[in-house]
């Protein structure tokens, strides 16, 4: 998430200096990724000034309007904004100015009189989507602390910032806003920040008319909105925003609108509670409903995205239609427009799972969602909602309506935790003063009672990721900083079982890798497009909350996975691949629920002799199992497996499917992009590893006296070593040498074998010496005990 820093000072006095704070953010809190620096690059665009005004000679719609520039020199300029007067200050292109959207400044006659530049507007600036006449640069108030001048380059007045780019983890939503992340900064700084007082922000009220006389609201849907605040403002007009609104906004990559919906934005980014505005005069039957929708209803969103709804999302609404996707995006039909008077605030929480579920499921992702999904302080929805009704009032002259809706159904208990000191130095591994743990967990929202030996913590209603005792003491040791807790080894008393199945697995992946395939890892789900494709064992499992459209159906096989790969690989090389991959796969047979462990093999370019005979070459089968075409597959599921050039199951003598090879024909090799022929093995594992691991002495299990020894904590030394002649299947077992990690074949070509030797020592660094003397012991136990004789290629 990206912070200001300008923002983050106006919290804090003496901020760290940006690139101190980053380093200092990552060491105690969460890491900053990046910090780029943010300035407007306007040039020959200055302030000017407004000294005279008059009518076009010759157009009712211009005005001529008389600018000084600084230096003496006045421009004539004809404008046909209707916002400008005399002695406004405002941006000036002058002829030669390259504008954001690629036009360049000239003189020009304009009937009959000729324009000396070009006054400009935010748009032309390429600040806001939309304009509202000149940019008018306010001399007097927030905009600048500068007193403007005439002749001022406008880049220089408007200045710049630091953005800090910082990679938040999911459950501290309370840092997704400036004010959140400036309390944790002056947390670790020994301070303690609080809300600023609402009569701060300004606004002008009225106690004539009550929001209660104009608006009704009703929250169906009480567990995915346990509370809703409105506010309403009367005599609204829409225009620009202030410029520290706009540069705010614009140095953080959000979109520029209008007054309204900046300063909802600006607020969002201030305290993190996403904010939205409805054009009151739009909402039919004067009221707001907060229900789930109607299957087959519709909404055109903001964005233009026109949305098919689904029961399970949350809606706003309005008497007769959905107005907006709960706590994602308002709708079209209801947003502020130029012609809007009347505003209605809203300001929510909502529940954390329903705006995730609803987001990915119409593949949506806003600051709004974004927030909502790390959760949202619901404590804070009323004070984010009157500050931007103050500031609305403020800013456009509007008025506020009396009163508030606000309607609860929140459980706001939360749990007390008792913190032993004892517990806690044993947790830490170091004793730390228990005065500093009362200050920080106060200085980070707690409430804490001090006991005698212990403390009990109320945590703040903004972390709802607090949830014992461990997760209290992580956030002191944080701001003790982890880099000034004692480093020591964990004691592991206990040991787990020997796992069978791990050993199992490691010995198959060592039979492929003997075999000439490479391993690949790929991704356990398959894109909606290709989930009928693979109905070897039965049809693919639909996820019900995907991640991505790619991501819609649990795979019911590898293969897709290793299409992917050599599609991939295609373009980098023109040798024969050979991949295999070891994984789960799920699917649905007879309308129950299936999984088993599948082994898969493809060979491209390949000949199906050649996958065939991959089968001979592999230990788990015996000789009871037959190899037969699976008509009974092509004839009843064709359009499944038309795709295919061939198909044959792989049957036991019981007849039990125990895997399929088989090629792809051109239209496979179409439909997966794949230019070379494509031949293939998958195994269901399950029915042919329960035999053989156990009732043959293929596989080689560690006894059970298998003893563990701690890694070394010194830095290997690999050499890899040349010999002739062909080498025995476990050289570990072979030449058991201290200070040896492991030996391993790292490659044969012909005659040529290479072993790779990596070695180690458990309490020092080998020396240059002991290197050389390991290497030559390994050479001539390899040469004494094997039939390998060392070469120099």
């Amino acid at each position: 998430m990206k912070y200001s820093y300008s923002l983050l000072s106006q919290f804090i006095e003496n901020l760290p200096k940006p690139f101190d704070l980053a380093e200092f953010l990552s060491l105690k809190s969460m890491p900053v990724e990046g910090i780029e620096e943010k300035k407007f690059d306007f040039k020959n665009i200055v302030v000017g000034k407004i000294l005279k005004l008059e009518k076009h000679p010759y157009s009712d719609r211009l005005s001529l309007a008389s600018v000084d520039i600084g230096k003496s020199s006045i421009k004539r300029i004809i404008c046909g904004a209707k916002n400008i007067d005399v002695g406004q200050f405002v941006p000036v292109a002058l002829p030669g100015a390259l504008l954001p959207n690629g036009n360049i400044i000239k003189e020009k006659e304009i009937l009959g009189i000729r324009s000396e530049g070009m006054l400009c507007s935010s748009q032309e600036l390429g600040l806001s989507d939309n304009a509202f006449g000149i940019l008018i640069l306010k001399k007097g108030n927030e905009n600048f602390k500068e007193i403007l001048k005439p002749g001022q380059e406008i880049s220089e007045l408007l200045g710049k910032d630091y953005i800090l780019d910082v990679d938040l983890t999911p459950q501290r939503g309370d840092l997704c806003s400036h004010f959140g992340l400036a309390c944790e900064i002056a947390a670790i700084l020994g301070k303690n920040l609080t809300l600023p007082p609402l009569e701060d922000f300004g606004g002008k009220f009225t106690s004539q008319e009550n929001i209660n006389q104009y608006l009704q609201v009703v929250v169906e849907a009480k567990q995915d909105c346990p509370r809703y605040s409105a506010m309403m403002i009367k005599d609204y007009q829409s225009q620009d925003s202030p410029f520290f609104v706009v540069k705010t906004l614009y140095f953080l990559g959000v979109n520029i609108i209008e007054l309204a919906v900046d300063l909802a934005n600006y607020v969002m980014l201030i305290f993190g509670q996403p904010l939205h505005t409805f054009d009151y005069q739009k909402l039919s039957g004067k009221k707001i409903i907060i229900r789930k929708a109607t299957d087959g209803e519709r909404l055109q969103l903001l964005s233009q995205k026109e949305l098919h709804l689904f029961p399970e999302d949350l809606v706003i609404a309005d008497s007769k239609s959905p107005i907006a996707l709960a706590g994602i995006m308002g709708g079209k039909e209801s947003g502020i427009s130029i012609n809007t008077q009347k505003i209605v605030i809203e300001s929510a929480h909502f529940q954390p799972s329903t705006i995730r579920r609803s987001a990915k499921r119409h593949l949506l992702s806003t600051e709004a969602s974004y927030r909502f999904e790390r959760f949202v302080d619901p404590t804070n929805t009323l004070y984010a909602a009157e500050v931007l009704a103050r500031l609305i009032s403020k800013y456009s002259g509007a008025v506020i309506l009396d009163g508030v809706i606000d309607l609860k159904y929140l459980n706001t208990e939360r749990r007390k935790l008792t913190i032993s000191f004892v517990e806690a130095e044993r947790f830490l591994g170091q004793k730390i003063a228990k005065k500093f743990y009362r200050q920080t967990l106060e200085n980070l929202g707690f409430q804490v009672i001090a006991k005698k030996e212990s403390l009990e913590v109320l945590p703040p209603s903004f972390r709802n990721d607090i949830d014992c005792k461990e997760a209290v003491l992580e956030e002191v040791a944080r701001i003790y900083g982890l880099n000034n807790l004692p480093r020591k080894s964990l004691n592991i008393k206990n040991f787990l079982a020997l796992n069978k199945d791990y050993f199992v697995k490691e010995t198959i992946r060592d039979i492929a890798a003997q075999l000439g395939f490479y391993e690949v890892y790929t991704s356990s789900f398959l894109p909606e497009s290709f989930s009928d494709q693979f109905s070897f064992f039965g049809e693919a499992i639909k996820v019900s909350n995907p991640v991505s459209p790619e991501n819609a159906y649990f795979r019911n096989s590898l293969l897709y996975g290793l299409f992917q790969v050599i599609f991939r690989n295609q373009f980098e090389t023109d040798d024969k691949m050979r991949f295999f991959e070891l994984g789960k796969v799920a699917y649905l047979k007879e309308g129950k629920t299936h999984e088993h462990l599948e082994l898969a093999f493809v060979i491209s370019p390949g000949e199906e002799e050649e996958i065939k005979s991959l089968i001979g070459a592999l230990p788990f089968f015996s000789k009871q199992i037959s190899f037969t075409e699976k008509s009974s597959l092509v004839t009843k599921e064709m359009e499944i497996f038309d795709n295919f050039a061939f198909i044959h199951s792989i049957e036991a003598k019981e007849k039990d499917i125990l895997g399929y090879v088989g090629s792809l024909n051109p239209r496979g090799q179409k439909l997966f992009k794949i230019r070379k022929k494509v031949v293939f093995l998958i195994l269901n594992l399950d029915l042919l590893l329960f035999d053989w691991q156990f009732s043959t002495q293929k596989l080689i299990l560690p006894s059970k006296n298998v003893k563990f020894r701690p890694f070394s904590r010194f830095p290997r030394t690999i050499r890899d070593i040349n010999f002739t002649g062909r080498p025995p299947k476990n050289l570990n077992r072979l030449l058991p040498i201290p200070d040896i990690e492991e030996l391993k074949i790292l490659s044969q070509y012909k005659d040529i074998t290479t072993i790779r030797v990596i070695m180690r020592s458990s309490d020092h660094t080998l020396t240059k010496k002991e290197i050389e003397e390991l290497t030559e012991k390994v050479i001539m136990l390899i040469e004494e005990k094997t039939a390998l004789r060392r070469v120099l290629v």
